[in-house]
């Protein structure tokens, strides 16, 4: 489940600074 928490994480990176 590290593979989900790293896209999440990226996910939120990419929601503040698209």
């Amino acid at each position: 489940m590290e593979n989900l928490n790293k896209e999440k994480i990226l996910f939120k990176i990419q929601k503040i600074i698209p």
